[in-house]
């Protein structure tokens, strides 16, 4: 295992190769020279780089092919943040985290779609409304698209990058959202600040939809944060 120094130096050479990569002087495809030439090259011993090439691998900005050698990957979004994913799901008690992260993007994700819906994205988002609130479907069929709803709103913004790490977020937290749909009102709640959403975004008020966003995100924050105890009460019984 490495010593807290081997990891300070591996992480300053992952630095390195980032910045080069930036730079392009390495591009998606390419592969790096080899072992003892790369590490010759930055003036680092060959087991830092070994390291540092080991985390580029799990980052996903480097593929490490035996008998190949190391190359860059394609670096597209969706590759990128598999690791993120990865993270997310790890952990159950980071949940409150990855709300956080949550609560950051879709109040920004809400503002930009208030500027650039179109109607017929307006009526995509009330059909999504309408099948939602069924309350004869299952839970898991209205939280899908509960999260389809949310989505929306991000694809709207006209970022894809935010997009993306939307889904990814929200994909996090399914079974969180499951959860939440058992708590009394829940439901009817969140039923009526979409609703509230919908309408602001329906007259481009960034002000008024960042508002509501915020207002269904504590609620939903306050869910989480009911389960979240409940569950350690269970525990210490």
């Amino acid at each position: 295992m490495l010593d807290k120094n081997s990891n300070v130096i591996a992480n300053n050479i992952v630095e390195l190769i980032i910045k080069r990569i930036k730079d392009k002087e390495f591009l998606p495809g390419d592969k790096l020279p080899g072992e003892r030439d790369l590490a010759n090259e930055l003036g680092v011993a060959r087991s830092s780089l070994r390291e540092a090439l080991r985390i580029l691998d799990h980052m996903n900005i480097l593929e490490i092919k035996p008998a190949m050698g190391t190359f860059v990957t394609s670096l597209e979004i969706e590759s990128l943040i598999e690791p993120i994913e990865f993270t997310f799901a790890l952990d159950d008690n980071s949940i409150l985290k990855v709300f956080e992260t949550r609560k950051t993007l879709e109040l920004k994700t809400v503002e930009l779609a208030a500027e650039h819906i179109t109607p017929e994205e307006c009526t995509q988002l009330e059909d999504l409304f309408v099948r939602m609130t069924d309350d004869t479907k299952p839970i898991a069929y209205r939280e899908e698209l509960d999260r389809e709803f949310h989505m929306m709103i991000a694809l709207c913004s006209r970022n894809p990058l935010l997009y993306r790490f939307v889904c990814v977020v929200l994909e996090a937290m399914v079974k969180k959202r499951q959860e939440s749909y058992s708590l009394t009102n829940a439901v009817q709640i969140a039923n009526q600040e979409h609703e509230h959403i919908l309408k602001y975004l329906k007259e481009h008020d960034v002000e008024g939809a960042r508002q509501e966003m915020l207002k269904h995100l504590n609620t939903t924050e306050q869910n989480l944060l009911q389960l979240v105890k409940k569950k350690e009460l269970i525990k210490d019984e």
